[in-house]
């Protein structure tokens, strides 16, 4: 967003028409850590690494050469979904996304809204893309 939550409204029409204004940060090109999940998080965006500890811990000491820290874009705890963290990131040169976490620290998720890239423009037109895509490659494998 824009602007922050806590920005004064007058109404729920503002307050919906403030939560409307996104900000969009494209990949960059500079590396290739759009994404990555497993059992113990989703992380988009990359600039740092996890560390090879077993605890599954985040290494977000990554300096740039222009002396910009670069984190994780954003860091959802993945087995409950319940926290993250958010630091800017090389993939999408973007600002930590939660303002008063803005160093990398931990925060409550309150709502998550998931999207998906499809060229689909209804639900069934991606319901029968992707079973069509199945189908595909269900037939490749067991002809391989």
């Amino acid at each position: 967003m824009r602007k922050t939550r806590k920005t004064p409204c007058q109404s729920v029409i503002d307050q919906a028409q403030l939560e409307s204004e996104i900000e969009v940060y494209p990949w960059t090109g500079t590396n290739n850590c759009v994404q990555i999940c497993n059992s113990q998080h989703l992380i988009v965006g990359g600039g740092a690494a996890l560390d090879d500890r077993s605890d599954g811990i985040i290494n977000t000491d990554l300096v740039a050469d222009e002396g910009i820290e670069y984190g994780l874009g954003l860091v959802i705890e993945g087995r409950s979904m319940l926290y993250g963290t958010s630091s800017q990131c090389a993939t999408f040169n973007n600002a930590p996304l939660s303002s008063d976490h803005s160093d990398g620290s931990p925060f409550e998720i309150a709502n998550l809204e998931v999207w998906t890239f499809s060229p689909a423009n209804s639900v069934e037109l991606a319901e029968r893309l992707e079973l069509g895509s199945l189908f595909l490659e269900s037939n490749l494998i067991s002809r391989q």
